[in-house]
């Protein structure tokens, strides 16, 4: 019973998070287009770009709802949606992977970011579109890989479908309710090459952001008596995100799976962490979205007027209901 609660606050946390998500980055997108100070007008393209991919990933979960859970040797992708609950297995691999897909492409977007900072910085003139639209097209590259060898891994689910259902079911976290699902031995080849596929594009990406941050702060240390206020304080706000935005991720998630995953192939047992993994990255989109309102001094400034215009509006408001009562009972009463 009480893991049956659980289960249940771990998908209203992460139903509410991604719902919550979307609206921050929906915001947020509105500030990017129209509030940019001409400062960082030159990143205002990965600023849409993150904002967008977090709107894709929120919009995924929310309409997925992906638990993913671990036992007895087997992987699983489980959803309790109730459109889905008549959903062939065909329907949910092709589901389940367009989710896998966009959470590569929340991570694997991460390094273009740095990338285009660097580029920016070291030539003092705005990145091409081209330029831009070839490093998104090498992540989509690595997502489709990602999209397919996740298909791959789990084509074969209902082969140990009875098998799958037997374990959920003896299992006090579900109690009795598991939805659908779509599962995979740990052995399974295709899982071993998804996994260190994974492992690789990750690593990659991490390496290209160590290096290109390295690489930003050398060159800035060399120039900065030489650049403008302006764009140093420009690119010291967008390097406070894209640096924290790179290792909340890193730590919170990676790390914690990496070192599950080790100890799963090796023993295959339960573990909390696969069952958490999905409410926390939901928490991120909201967490790189208040990061920029944060140290984006104008977006913030627009916030803090918009709520001072809000407050404004409240208290004027309740000082006309206020009077008008007033007003109402001094003639009832004759006064």
């Amino acid at each position: 019973m009480v893991s049956a609660i659980l289960r249940d606050i771990f998908e209203t946390i992460e139903l509410t998070f991604s719902i919550t998500g979307f609206v921050v980055n929906v915001f947020l997108f509105y500030l990017i287009i129209f509030h940019t100070t001409k400062a960082l007008k030159p990143y205002q393209a990965i600023l849409i770009q993150n904002c967008v991919t977090d709107i894709i990933h929120t919009i995924s979960v929310t309409i997925i709802r992906t638990h993913i859970d671990t036992n007895d040797g087997t992987l699983f992708y489980i959803t309790r949606a109730p459109y889905f609950q008549n959903a062939s297995t065909n329907t949910l691999l092709w589901v389940m992977s367009f989710y896998v897909f966009t959470v590569v492409l929340y991570y694997l977007g991460v390094p273009v970011q740095f990338v285009y900072r660097y580029l920016y910085i070291t030539k003092l003139t705005k990145v091409s579109k081209l330029i831009h639209a070839l490093m998104l097209a090498i992540v989509f590259i690595c997502c489709s890989i990602m999209f397919s060898l996740y298909y791959m891994t789990f084509m074969d689910s209902d082969a140990i479908a009875h098998e799958s259902t037997t374990l959920l079911l003896a299992d006090p976290f579900y109690d009795g309710n598991i939805g659908v699902m779509i599962s995979s031995k740990i052995e399974n080849p295709w899982m071993i090459v998804y996994f260190l596929t994974g492992v690789v594009f990750i690593n990659t990406g991490m390496i290209v952001i160590v290096i290109a941050n390295w690489a930003v702060w050398r060159y800035i240390k060399r120039v900065q008596n030489t650049i403008s206020k302006s764009t140093f304080d420009a690119n010291r706000q967008i390097g406070k995100v894209l640096v924290i935005q790179a290792l909340v991720p890193f730590v919170f998630v990676y790390v914690p799976i990496l070192i599950y995953a080790v100890i799963i192939f090796n023993h295959g047992g339960q573990s909390i962490i696969p069952k958490i993994f999905t409410p926390v990255v939901s928490m991120f989109p909201i967490i790189n979205a208040v990061l920029v309102m944060v140290f984006m001094k104008n977006y913030k400034s627009k916030i803090v007027d918009f709520v001072k215009s809000v407050a404004a509006g409240v208290a004027a408001s309740l000082d006309t209901t206020v009077f008008q009562s007033a007003t109402v009972a001094n003639s009832m009463y004759g006064r």
